[in-house]
């Protein structure tokens, strides 16, 4: 009777920590991403998590794992979230060039598309130069505008140093999802540095 009766404390203990502990976690997360979007003005962009889905989600992950399924993340569908258009791209402006890259063109003669136009020290120095704001305002522009598979792709143009060619598809990615105004706010921190 002892036996049973520590048992049912221990599992009744292991749950009612194991509820506080996805409780503090789901708000404090929740905290933290309203704090984060209060601070780059971002409203209404993004669906927020209520506490049933983050149970649901726990719960079907523990399933899973019970029945010994492997685990595969869920993409969850974009409610809320305005889909951006595509539209056809404009050839690229000469000053846009010379904005991600110290030099204003490229070598005519050859294939240009091969050349790397800035090495990923070269990016990481100029990073470094730019100022807090600039950095806030550059990151606020494209992360509101930008889906997270364009930025990672984007990241990955950077990181062996972008070519003639990555550089042209970074630029009309960006051209396609942020307006004029803020292309145009993008080139004009962009050369300054």
């Amino acid at each position: 009777m002892r036996t049973v009766s520590w048992i049912s404390r221990m599992v009744f203990s292991t749950i009612l920590i194991t509820t506080v502990s996805m409780l503090v976690s789901w708000f404090m997360i929740n905290l933290y991403v309203d704090k984060l979007f209060g601070q780059l003005n971002i409203k209404g962009q993004a669906q927020k998590i209520e506490f049933s889905d983050f149970v649901a989600f726990a719960s079907n992950q523990l399933n899973s794992m019970i029945a010994g399924e492997e685990f595969v993340p869920v993409q969850p569908p974009d409610i809320g979230r305005p889909q951006p258009t595509v539209v056809p791209a404009a050839t690229p402006q000469e000053d846009a060039v010379s904005a991600w890259t110290e030099e204003s063109g490229t070598d005519e003669a050859g294939d240009s598309s091969k050349d790397i136009v800035m090495s990923a020290e070269d990016f990481n120095r100029k990073k470094e130069m730019l100022s807090d704001e600039d950095k806030m305002e550059v990151f606020s522009i494209l992360i509101s505008k930008l889906p997270q598979d364009e930025m990672q792709q984007i990241s990955q143009f950077v990181e062996d140093g972008i070519t003639t060619e990555e550089m042209q598809q970074a630029e009309t990615i960006i051209g396609q999802y942020v307006d004029d105004e803020e292309y145009a706010r993008l080139m004009e921190i962009l050369n300054k540095y």
